[in-house]
């Protein structure tokens, strides 16, 4: 059919049709309880894998990337050399430091 209609048999493809997409909608975010029985379950380093998360706004992929090396606690700072858009150095927040 897509020959017919670039030959000029037919002015447009009857079975060329588009798939209908999901909307994307936001996921659902815990609860403060929810958070809060989360960590209080977790093994440690998820925990600290967790707390980063949240604090950061770092993609998983960033996250999981992340080196010793990649965090100085005396300038306070977390480096991610490896994420999507490129290296980038953030504040470290006092709950991380606190981990």
């Amino acid at each position: 059919m897509r020959t017919a209609e670039e030959w000029g048999y037919v002015p447009r493809s009857p079975v060329r049709v588009r798939a209908a997409r999901e909307p994307r909608t936001p996921g659902r975010r815990f609860t403060v309880e929810e958070r809060e029985r989360l960590l209080a379950v977790a093994d440690p380093k998820l925990r600290a894998w967790l707390v980063a998360a949240r604090y950061t706004g770092a993609r998983r992929s960033s996250l999981w990337r992340l080196r010793v090396g990649d965090i100085d606690p005396t300038l306070g700072t977390i480096t991610f050399r490896q994420a999507k858009v490129g290296g980038y150095t953030i504040p470290l927040h006092p709950a991380l430091v606190a981990e």
